[in-house]
């Protein structure tokens, strides 16, 4: 030790480490003691054992039991509140005349009693739909007090298909309503041309499997798409079987011969033109108007019995003459000998 260090008493040196204290910053952590890495201490030897880390995980664990137990309770009140508050107490269908009320509800699967919440409205629909061909939408409304509206629309047919001696009820997109008919069904038009092969009540006509059907379902649906622009009714019978020749039957007098699906407007405009001011109204013929963007028309006469036309005698082509295409000025037409 050198001379000025025995000089220093106790309380300068202290004081002279407590400068070299300050001027390097806080004092660091000290490492812990062997008995805190875990190795045995004599008594009366190292540090005393901190308990403050304990402690806090302790409280820490005890806060996130609470935590744990608090969601679980929660989760519990609100499972029972959902039996016990949104039973389905009643049930009822609004909309449909065709079909018996206790059928929609009972293939629908609903029941009283049935937690309001936890219903399935897409399978609820499909059930519906599927079993009922005649509805065509299904609204599943959910009420309160629970109870459950089962909102219907139904189909109106549009047309009769016939084939083989049987007539089958569509809609003009093409969905099967019933089958089965020995008569003609009053007030729709008959259509030959379509395919029934063994399609059941609800499913469509056409489809990726019905090529045939697709096509005829498209020149159905131009048809009448044209007839009710034009006011060209009524149409008792439609004839698609010639794709590139339609026919149609106006008043089940008159066969009309159409051609193919183009310039359908424009041929029923001048059709509509011929029978209200060239045809007799007790009379029954066949009308071509196929041609008609070359003003041509020809007429043969003969009888129509159930929407076949059985010829007679061939009109003179030249004693009709069709008019310009505003379909509003009549042009002279010369007297038949």
């Amino acid at each position: 030790m050198s001379k000025r260090a025995r000089r220093q008493g106790p309380e300068q040196s202290r004081a002279r480490r407590a400068g070299q204290t300050q001027g390097k910053g806080p004092p660091r952590a000290r490492r812990p003691s062997a008995a805190g890495r875990g190795h045995s201490v004599a008594p009366g030897q190292g540090h005393a054992p901190r308990r403050r880390p304990v402690r806090r995980r302790r409280r820490r664990a005890r806060r996130l039991h609470y935590l744990i137990l608090l969601v679980f309770v929660l989760a519990a009140g609100i499972a029972f509140s959902m039996n016990a508050f949104f039973q389905v107490e009643d049930i009822s269908v609004i909309g449909t005349e065709r079909y018996d009320l206790d059928q929609i509800i009972e293939i629908s699967g609903i029941q009283a009693g049935d937690n309001l919440l936890r219903l399935d409205s897409g399978q609820i629909a499909e059930d519906i739909l599927y079993a009922f061909p005649y509805i065509a939408t299904v609204n599943v409304r959910r009420r309160f007090p629970p109870r459950v509206e089962l909102i219907v629309t139904e189909h109106q047919p549009e047309m009769a298909v016939f084939e083989n001696g049987e007539f089958a009820l569509i809609t003009l997109q093409g969905k099967l309503l019933e089958r089965g008919n020995r008569t003609a069904p009053t007030g729709l038009p008959v259509v030959r041309g379509l395919m029934l092969e063994d399609h059941q009540p609800g499913q469509m006509l056409g489809g990726g499997y019905s090529p045939h059907n697709n096509e005829r379902l498209v020149m159905l649906r131009y048809l009448f798409d044209a007839a009710y622009r034009v006011d060209f009714l009524p149409i008792t019978h439609v004839d698609v079987r010639d794709r590139l020749n339609m026919r149609l039957v106006h008043e089940d007098r008159l066969v009309l011969e159409l051609g193919s699906e183009a310039d359908l407007e424009y041929k029923l405009t001048f059709l509509r033109y011929v029978i209200e001011n060239r045809v007799e109204p007790d009379a029954q013929a066949r009308l071509d108007v196929s041609n008609a963007r070359a003003r041509e028309l020809v007429r043969r006469e003969g009888r129509v019995v159930d929407g076949e036309f059985i010829p007679g005698e061939i009109f003179v082509p030249g004693d009709l003459i069709i008019p310009d295409d505003s379909g509003e000025d009549a042009q002279n037409e010369s007297d038949q000998e």
